[in-house]
C-alpha cells in the first residue's frame, strides 16, 4: 500500500496563523483603540473581532476579501456567502452571481429581468423554456409560446 503524500498550502496556513497573532496584520494599525481590549478597526473589506472574516459584500478571506460582484438586478442584496461567494438570488435568478435565469424562467431582452415561462402543464414537455425567447417545448399536437393551443390538421 502506497503512502499518500499530501501537500501543505503554506501561504494559507501562514495567513490564518497571522490572523490570530497579537500583531494582527488585518487590523488598521494607524487607528488606536480607546482601551487595550477594545475592538481594533480592521483593514477595508475585513470584519470580526479579530478581523478574521470578510465584511458583508466580500468573499474569500485567503485572497484578501474580494468583492462579491453580485448582479444588482438578480440579487436581493450585494452580500454573498463569505466562504463560497454565492450571492443571495431572487427566486427567478440563479448561478453564483445571480446573473442567469433560474429553471422555468427566461431573460427579457428589454429589461434584463427573468420572466416566468408559464408553460401549459398539459401541452408542454416541462416547465423549462428556451432561455432566449421564452418558447416552451411543446408535446406533439400542441403549439403556441406556452404550448397551450392545439395544432389543427391542415
Amino acid at each position: 500500500m502506497k503512502n499518500k503524500i499530501f501537500q501543505i498550502n503554506w501561504p494559507i496556513i501562514l495567513f490564518i496563523f497571522q490572523i490570530f497573532l497579537s500583531a494582527n496584520p488585518l487590523w488598521n494599525s494607524s487607528a488606536k483603540p480607546d482601551t487595550p481590549n477594545a475592538q481594533r478597526p480592521c483593514l477595508p473589506n475585513f470584519d470580526g473581532r479579530l478581523c478574521e472574516k470578510c465584511a458583508p459584500g466580500f468573499k474569500n478571506i485567503s485572497a484578501g476579501c474580494l468583492d462579491c460582484d453580485c448582479n444588482p438586478i438578480g440579487s436581493t442584496s450585494g452580500d454573498c456567502n463569505f466562504t463560497t461567494g454565492q450571492c443571495h438570488c431572487k427566486s427567478s435568478f440563479g448561478d453564483i452571481k445571480c446573473d442567469k435565469c433560474a429553471n422555468g424562467y427566461y431573460k427579457s431582452k428589454e429589461t434584463n429581468d427573468c420572466i416566468y415561462c408559464d408553460c401549459d402543464p398539459f401541452g408542454a414537455e416541462g416547465e423549462v423554456c428556451d432561455e432566449s425567447n421564452g418558447q416552451c417545448y411543446c408535446k406533439l399536437g400542441f403549439t403556441g409560446r406556452g404550448c397551450d393551443k392545439y395544432k389543427t390538421k391542415n
